[in-house]
């Protein structure tokens, strides 16, 4: 068991699982604010259907994934100020929630937009407190401690 620890560690200090890491750890927390902003789509939290809010947080999930393709600035730079990292971090979580909530539609006309744009902008509110509470890894340590 030793072994497999420190390979998986040593692995976790490569590129890739640098990027893995990260990218997961953006995706859960992209999960953990879609399904904050889809709770308030019942009424009630009886009223709550938590098999689409769990489909559709993960869906958001997937679509962080995809997003953290493109790169991800904690691997590249750690120069960022908190405020870009932050509002850079919101728009992606606003897109990710969003995005899946469309297709629930038959037609484009038939989308309900106050709820998708309401659950989406909970979801980035969301994404800003994690972001206050947590730290943002692509933010310079010192500055952390400045903000």
């Amino acid at each position: 068991m030793e072994k497999l620890k420190a390979k998986f560690n040593a692995w976790l200090k490569t590129k890739s699982g640098q990027w893995c890491k990260a990218a997961g750890i953006r995706a859960l927390k992209t999960v953990l604010c879609a399904a904050i902003g889809l709770i308030p789509a019942g009424a009630t939290i009886s009223a709550v259907d938590f098999r689409l809010m769990i489909g559709m947080a993960l869906c958001a999930g997937v679509a962080s994934i995809i997003t953290s393709l493109a790169g991800l600035p904690e691997i590249k730079d750690k120069s960022m100020p908190w405020w870009k990292a932050a509002l850079i971090r919101c728009i992606k979580t606003f897109g990710q929630v969003a995005a899946p909530l469309i297709p629930a539609s038959v037609v484009i006309s038939a989308v309900d937009w106050k709820t998708i744009l309401s659950t989406a902008a909970l979801a980035c509110l969301a994404s800003i407190l994690i972001s206050m509470k947590t730290g943002l890894p692509e933010v310079d340590n010192e500055e952390k401690g400045a903000e």
